[in-house]
């Protein structure tokens, strides 16, 4: 998938088409604006928010998005920025494969890559320990 790089026009519309997360309560101003500075391309940017909607618009997750996401980043050494590229080419990944994945399940494989480099004591971006990971065990979600 073409992915384009976001500039200032880009963003002040996405502000305007994602400004619903902010009204239905699925994220704070703060944590929006956060998220979407985080975001290089507009994929990444509709690829995190709607799995965030998606989150919480079932009405049945314990634990919102966000603090999903900020816990398990805080427990890395990976800026929000390499995982939210790394979600992104999960769901890409996935797509491929005429499959998709909810945030919780994205963010628990994340954290899996993540260990499993921590014990293996390898210094590589998410994203490549992502790749690696699919390659070798693939996705079971």
């Amino acid at each position: 998938m073409q992915s384009k790089v976001i500039n200032t026009k880009d963003k002040e519309k996405l502000i305007s088409e994602y400004q619903y997360l902010i009204k239905n309560n699925y994220l704070n101003e703060n944590q929006f604006f956060k998220i979407a500075a985080a975001c290089q391309t507009t994929t990444q940017v509709s690829t995190i928010f709607h799995l965030i909607e998606s989150h919480e618009s079932t009405g049945t997750s314990i634990i919102s998005a966000y603090k999903l996401l900020s816990e398990n980043i805080d427990a890395s050494p990976y800026p929000l920025q390499d995982w939210i590229v790394s979600i992104e080419f999960l769901v890409e990944w996935l797509a491929i494969k005429k499959r998709s994945t909810t945030l919780g399940n994205a963010i628990s494989y994340l954290s899996c890559c993540v260990e499993s480099g921590t014990l293996r004591n390898i210094k590589s971006s998410l994203v490549n320990l992502l790749d690696e990971m699919l390659s070798n065990y693939g996705y079971d979600s």
